[in-house]
């Protein structure tokens, strides 16, 4: 329901993982965050509750992504759960390359860097609501997360058995400026080929 946000919202969201999850899933995506009833402070990777529950499931094996939120472009404007530690955070970037205005930005309360990755998120061709067989371009990190998810399901594909751990370094190890990460970008676009 877009015309509120509730804090049982991120109870929904959990029951979402928790059902995914054991339905034996590789991977999960969700273009939500949660940031009205929380506090800058809390954006640190232990407090808010779907934040939480990214990260056990992470840790049980689930590669989680999350849209960082559209709230930049000043510094620590993101949302959970893109706060979690083991979560795949991803930014938008216009289809040149730079990062959007919107897109939030980290770091994360505790000092973390946050986005790990972008991923087209302006001007993104997205199928019209009203008319079956027409496309609308589309912006926000709701288009950023699947896209970045839509690569990890193809590698899920290459490498059968990838660990969580091991996708966000391949990510991020192929990523445009993965030798110098920021609190803007990340460690960049993803380069899916290599």
């Amino acid at each position: 329901d877009v015309g509120t946000e509730e804090p049982f919202e991120e109870d929904l969201y959990v029951a979402g993982l928790e059902w995914i999850e054991s339905m034996g899933a590789d991977l999960f995506t969700a273009s939500l965050g949660y940031l009205d009833w929380y506090e800058p402070s809390d954006f640190d990777g232990k407090t808010a509750v779907t934040t939480l529950a990214a990260d056990i499931a992470v840790a049980q094996g689930l590669i989680v992504f999350a849209s960082i939120g559209n709230s930049g472009p000043l510094p620590t404007t993101l949302s959970a759960p893109a706060d979690a530690e083991l979560v795949i955070s991803v930014g938008a970037v216009a289809l040149e390359g730079v990062v959007t205005d919107f897109s939030s930005r980290g770091p994360t309360a505790d000092g973390r860097i946050k986005p790990n990755i972008v991923a087209p998120g302006m001007d993104v061709a997205v199928a019209h609501p009203n008319e079956p067989d027409q496309y609308i371009p589309g912006k926000g990190t709701s288009f950023s997360g699947p896209l970045a998810a839509a690569t990890a399901a193809l590698l899920i594909e290459a490498f059968p058995g990838i660990t969580p751990a091991e996708m966000r370094a391949m990510l991020q190890g192929s990523a445009s400026q993965s030798d110098a990460p920021d609190n803007d970008r990340g460690w960049g676009l993803p380069d899916a080929s290599k």
